[in-house]
């Protein structure tokens, strides 16, 4: 999301969504260290999440501690916006190449500092865990009940770059729940309605509003770091080529609109003003593609 906003921006909503919390306490961060730990303070009292350390981005494979983690990742197993049943996607198991898929995201985290200082920057203040478990669907993820916690399930074949995008992808996703918690992007009453709901840029199936908005946004940032970092790649992994992800992007944003506009005919409000404005945004940009 740094590419759609800036850098400055998403460190502000850090600080905003902390402020919202702690009052002037929060006046009295002087420091990157003083940041991290108010954050972390402020996701053990919110989510009840403690982070493994004060300091530093950790990456866990002992199963009995990346199990936990998958518990709190999870949140609540029954909610309305669960459409994909991802509460239950994590397979609770060893698995036994979970060394070298730690090596593949430690390099991947080791490439994006060399690629974009500014990504690496906020993934080691965003992002406070990673833990690795198998899953037969997916290959990692991230969830609001559990902001600054990603799940990582690589293909050791990956090449390091996907994993990169992989990185963007998640990082995009915290971003945009630190957003949600400083301005509000949704109203949730209307959006849990699945009459409501819009094509995914993503999966391209419809889904709830919020996570419409979060893949076209992702997408956009992926877009972006591959046309002003990595290039375009002729045969992703993790992502769609660049082509198919613009022309995703473009449907869903018609989609989203057009559901938008019909509840605001009957006076019900899906997505509030921030929410707009970061759609506005991304058509904008997606325009010139």
């Amino acid at each position: 999301m740094i590419y759609q906003t800036n850098f400055s921006d998403q460190i502000q909503n850090l600080v905003f969504m902390l402020a919202r919390r702690y009052g002037n306490q929060a006046k009295t961060i002087s420091s990157v260290s003083d940041l991290g730990l108010m954050y972390r303070n402020y996701l053990k009292e919110v989510q009840g999440r403690e982070a493994s350390t004060i300091d530093q981005l950790v990456i866990s494979t002992d199963y009995e501690k990346a199990a936990s983690m998958a518990i709190a990742f999870n949140g609540e197993a029954d909610s309305m916006l669960d459409d994909m049943e991802q509460s239950s996607i994590i397979k609770m198991e060893n698995y036994p190449n979970v060394d070298l898929q730690r090596i593949k995201v430690e390099n991947a985290i080791q490439e994006l500092g060399l690629l974009s200082s500014d990504h690496y920057s906020l993934l080691h203040l965003f992002i406070t865990d990673i833990f690795i478990l198998p899953s037969n669907g997916a290959r990692g993820g991230s969830s609001s009940d559990s902001i600054g916690l990603i799940w990582a399930n690589p293909k050791e074949s990956y090449p390091i770059t996907d994993v990169v995008e992989f990185l963007i992808h998640e990082l995009t996703h915290h971003c945009m729940f630190i957003d949600e918690q400083r301005y509000g992007h949704y109203n949730y009453q209307n959006i849990l309605d699945n009459t409501n709901w819009a094509d995914s840029a993503i999966l391209k199936k419809p889904r709830p509003i919020d996570k419409v908005l979060h893949s076209i946004i992702v997408s956009l940032e992926i877009i972006l770091f591959r046309d002003l970092v990595i290039g375009h790649p002729i045969k992703p992994k993790v992502h769609p080529p660049t082509t198919m992800l613009i022309d995703q992007i473009k449907k869903s944003i018609v989609s989203i609109k057009n559901i938008i506009s019909i509840n605001m005919d009957k006076n019900k409000i899906l997505v509030s003003a921030r929410g707009m404005d970061l759609l506005s945004n991304a058509e904008n940009t997606i325009a010139s593609y």
